[in-house]
């Protein structure tokens, strides 16, 4: 890889993460990326949110005794496996949702009908030497997909090039999606539908759309709540709409989840006392409320941070309804949901 210049492997990994973003695969969701440069040395960039691709300049070139983080899981794949050139670290819909579900096992068919197992490492923290640890152990034996789904974290692909690690997640999600619909039947498609958002200005509220009185009223409500809230984005999509209908809490199932909408979200139940049709729950520890039949009211301090947290509640959304469709899901703890806040 060393005879390569850094320029092209810099324009080589900002065009991938392009890609992938547009295949659906939530790279700017604390996704990351890295390419192998030499036996001591790769280049890495993500592991932050960020409303536009990467530039040169946000690539690092980074040594691989000294990375920490994200970055050192990483290093971990490289140091075990040296026909892997490329990393990437996603944050996809249906191929997370996998490692959320109470199953025996995973496999993919291969296209001579060979059943190929799909790895799952257990959860725990992002980053830390446990995980580094689950990795090394299961990236030594995935040989065939370059797949490892962290649970309740997100996939990590990787390959003897970017492409490579591109394409693998890509068909993860691929079979991730007719995962859900055949086992789970839950066709839901995992993309956040804009109703009614709106931004703060001074003392007043600036709409995309006219909303109805009743809408209105919400976002007022969640405004004077919360004062470091600038803005709101109201996802109504279908499966938003649906746990808003049917659910009486939003689990915590991955870790952005908890660190940008909060632990365990409560709904309210729409039918009687304070929870009325258009009730709402607004607290200092969530960043999501509920109203029923409506789906969810995402806020955060612009717009951008409150559309990643819609992103990252329409996720879970998806995977608790599938859950509910098939044995349940592997829910975070108390105590890792307080660890995750802290980070």
């Amino acid at each position: 890889m060393a005879n390569r210049d850094w320029t092209s492997i810099k324009e080589e990994m900002i065009e991938t993460e392009e890609l992938m973003e547009r295949e659906g695969l939530r790279m700017r969701m604390h996704g990351s990326m890295s390419v192998r440069y030499d036996e001591e040395t790769i280049f890495f960039a993500g592991d932050v949110l960020r409303g536009a691709p990467f530039t040169q300049g946000q690539i690092r070139r980074l040594k691989l005794k000294r990375i920490k983080n994200m970055a050192a899981v990483h290093a971990t794949i490289y140091k075990m496996r040296p026909d892997v050139n490329a990393v990437v670290f996603t944050r996809q819909c249906c191929g997370s949702t996998l490692g959320i579900l109470k199953q025996d096992g995973l496999a993919a068919e291969d296209e001579q009908g060979n059943l190929l197992k799909i790895r799952v490492v257990p959860f725990v923290l992002p980053g830390s030497d446990a995980q580094r640890a689950h990795v090394r152990r299961l990236a030594a034996k995935e040989k065939d997909l370059g797949i490892l789904i962290t649970a309740n974290h997100g996939v990590l692909a990787f390959g003897p090039t970017l492409r490579d690690a591109f394409a693998s997640a890509l068909t993860l999600e691929r079979f991730g999606q007719l995962y859900l619909e055949q086992l789970a039947h839950t066709d839901l498609v995992c993309g956040v539908e804009h109703g009614y958002d709106s931004v703060r200005e001074g003392s007043g509220i600036r709409f995309e759309a006219d909303p109805p009185a009743r809408v209105r009223k919400i976002h007022e409500t969640i405004y004077a709540a919360r004062p470091d809230v600038r803005a709101i984005v109201h996802n109504k999509s279908r499966a938003a709409a649906t746990v808003s209908r049917i659910c009486e809490r939003l689990y915590p199932l991955f870790d952005d989840q908890v660190r940008l909408a909060g632990g365990g979200v409560p709904i309210p139940d729409g039918r009687n006392g304070e929870n009325t049709r258009d009730g709402i729950y607004v607290s200092q520890g969530s960043n999501v409320s509920f109203c029923r039949d409506d789906g969810a009211y995402c806020y955060g301090r612009s717009r951008t941070q409150a559309h990643f947290i819609a992103e990252s509640v329409e996720k879970a959304c998806i995977a608790q309804i599938a859950a509910a469709r098939m044995e349940g899901a592997h829910v975070l703890g108390a105590r890792d949901v307080r660890r995750l806040q802290r980070m």
